[in-house]
């Protein structure tokens, strides 16, 4: 019968002691020869025998939607911009079959320890699409049953029907990042190989109604016109949004653009220039990734301190901070960088200040705020998010 094993590269990067484990084994066969009833016995792999010493602390910000992970060995699009098309073409650490897959998905799972925070060490995988896998809501149906915790799904959107979204909306809380790029059909069919555009379009509508938080990305690859990107920014914003996340694009020699090649920083900086602005007019908050390239290019004194975006119906959008304003002071101690402010409001919450100073820096005026914490205020939820009380700052 043929046996299925896992792939080495997705095991050393979290666990490096199977590597040397594998490496003495390799060692020893090169002197013995093992047998079984007296007959050799050609060796092909091993297995852990007790899974319960490979148990681990659960990494900081993990969520247990990433067991879904394990079932994202596939993928039902074709992105242009798809970052594993860059990978060397030696390195494929996949995950196997559907089958195989969701047995891997359930012995992860089954092992997954919420109160004690302790699971099986985490696997590295080229996570495509998960909700593209056959039992895709079947295993979030078993996440659900053992943990309480968010559950944050990213996906290309082709698979969110009217049912799914349905589906999903039953095992809240759930978050979803969909990745959308344009609300043109026909440049998003080019562009990620959609058959059937409308229905990732429609799908927001879907996911408010069912009153699943969620963020949209767009990536501005350069054969898509910046007027697209920013009428998708608007579309998502007017569906409220929870955040929206523009990626900003690259290439390697295995993954070059359609195009042709381009100016990575001179790209980067025009798409900056161009979307930045809208922070100013849209509601949902604008993350533009990697955010240490715009902090560079932002040269004003308080910049580090600079509110970059609020999310909507949170207690920072409440209080009446707005995109621009700079953080001076949290609770009568001076900020000196958008990491220190958000580390202090989160000390105010653990000290469990009801409402929260803030000294504000708006245009030249120093303006007083009162952050007081708020319980779930749709699209807003206390703990989902990077943005601590609904303030979007730059960390780097």
């Amino acid at each position: 019968m043929a046996m299925d094993f896992e792939d080495l590269r997705r095991v050393t990067f979290a666990e490096p002691r199977i590597g040397a484990m594998k490496r003495m084994l390799e060692a020893l066969l090169g002197v013995v020869q093992l047998e079984s009833d007296g007959a050799p016995v050609n060796i092909t792999g091993f297995r852990l025998r007790n899974l319960s010493h490979w148990e681990c602390r659960r990494p900081p910000g993990f969520n247990a939607g990433a067991f879904l992970d394990e079932l994202a060995g596939s993928c039902n699009a074709a992105c242009s911009f798809c970052y594993l098309k860059g990978n060397p073409p030696n390195w494929r650490a996949t995950s196997g079959s559907a089958a195989t897959s969701y047995t891997r998905f359930l012995t992860r799972v089954s092992r997954y320890r919420e109160r004690e925070g302790r699971m099986l060490f985490p696997m590295f995988s080229q996570v495509h699409e998960a909700l593209s896998h056959p039992r895709s809501l079947e295993a979030l149906q078993e996440i659900r049953s053992r943990s309480s915790e968010w559950m944050m799904l990213t996906t290309n959107g082709i698979a969110l029907t009217e049912s799914v979204v349905r589906k999903l909306g039953s095992l809240n809380p759930v978050h979803i990042t969909v990745s959308m790029n344009s609300t043109r059909p026909t440049t998003r069919s080019q562009l990620m190989g959609d058959q059937n555009p409308e229905l990732a379009l429609g799908s927001l509508a879907l996911l408010r109604e069912a009153e699943i938080p969620f963020a949209v990305s767009c990536v501005p690859w350069p054969t898509i016109p910046l007027e697209e990107i920013e009428n998708c920014l608007r579309y998502a914003d007017e569906s409220e949004a929870e955040r929206l996340i523009v990626s900003l694009p690259g290439y390697t020699k295995y993954n070059a653009p359609q195009a042709g090649s381009f100016n990575t920083l001179s790209h980067w900086a025009i798409v900056t220039a161009r979307l930045a602005p809208l922070r100013y007019e849209l509601e949902s908050p604008i993350l533009i990734l990697p955010s240490a390239f715009e902090t560079a290019l932002d040269r004003q004194p308080l910049s580090r301190a600079k509110v970059l975006g609020v999310g909507r119906n949170s207690p920072a959008w409440i209080s009446g901070l707005r995109v621009g304003d700079a953080i001076t002071r949290v609770n009568d101690e001076i900020v000196i960088s958008g990491a220190h402010a958000t580390d202090l409001v989160r000390k105010a919450l653990r000290n469990r200040i009801v409402d929260i100073p803030v000294g504000v820096d708006r245009a030249g005026h120093s303006l007083a705020l009162a952050l007081r914490p708020c319980g779930p205020n749709y699209p807003y939820f206390p703990t989902l998010g990077p943005g601590v009380l609904g303030i979007y700052v730059p960390l780097r």
